[in-house]
């Protein structure tokens, strides 16, 4: 109609009918924000890390993003984004079920979880899938939604098996994303909700701070990387973007995959 010209996150239902319209354009972009599932490494049966594979080659990140981001997105295999300085495109587990499978022989099946949620539509979509995912595999999975603050408060607590997080890397910088989520003095309310504890992540996220060399920065990370994608205390799953729609006629408009887009030398 005209009233708006420049309008933030869409949702990915209406991106198709937005991209039809000759006076509009839709910008879909990555920002530094990741989906991930975040396991607690402390508290039983989770903290078995083979059970924590077997979880990483079941759940099919594709269709979570087809059903529910309606392909927006982009699957995950950092929890850092590639726009972020640190990233590496090292790929990570692929859905492969008939590995979990085989994982999970060893196992006395059904194994009980509780996967927490905080009240968030995408989030019980999200849920509802994996849910599904590890039922194949023997793992019966309980939703439970909370409040934000509980969510947040009970979390930090470490009472929880598994939860569904979003992180920003908003700095840019991988030392944003990883060193609150992964190191061992950040467990809690802090970010490490996964309660992970490996002494050779905390010297590596120590020495990537104090390194000057951009170059050997990005190897530490690499390495960083390397052992989260085994170990699997945080599993991502799909890449935030940012969609937005403008009115053809804006010129000037700036994306920021930090969200602080840049309006100073719009013209219309």
């Amino acid at each position: 109609t005209n009233e708006v010209q420049i309008a933030y996150d869409i949702a990915s239902i209406d991106v198709k009918s937005l991209e039809k319209s000759k006076d509009l354009t839709v910008i879909n972009e990555l920002s530094y924000g990741t989906d991930f599932l975040s396991i607690n490494t402390e508290k039983a049966p989770l903290n078995d890390i083979n059970l924590r594979e077997a979880i990483s080659y079941a759940l099919d990140k594709e269709s979570i993003n087809e059903v529910i981001f309606e392909s927006t997105s982009k699957v995950a295999n950092s929890i850092i984004t590639p726009t972020t300085f640190g990233y590496s495109a090292k790929e990570n587990k692929i859905y492969n079920l008939e590995k979990a499978k085989e994982i999970m022989k060893k196992y006395s099946l059904p194994i009980k979880i509780e996967l927490w949620i905080y009240e968030d539509t995408s989030k019980y979509q999200m849920a509802q899938i994996i849910q599904a995912n590890l039922k194949e595999i023997g793992i019966d999975v309980e939703i439970k939604t909370l409040e934000l603050s509980s969510f947040l408060q009970l979390s930090a607590m470490g009472q929880h098996n598994a939860l569904i997080g979003l992180w920003y890397t908003s700095t840019g910088d991988a030392d944003y994303g990883y060193y609150p989520l992964l190191h061992s003095s950040s467990k809690g309310g802090v970010g490490n909700r996964s309660f992970y504890d490996n002494k050779e992540i905390d010297r590596l996220l120590e020495e990537a701070r104090k390194e000057q060399n951009q170059e050997k920065r990005k190897e530490i990370y690499n390495k960083v990387q390397n052992i989260i994608s085994k170990e699997n205390p945080i599993i991502p799953i799909v890449y935030k973007t940012y969609t937005i729609g403008l009115n053809k006629k804006i010129k000037g408009f700036k994306f920021n995959a930090n969200g602080n887009h840049i309006l100073e030398n719009i013209d219309y």
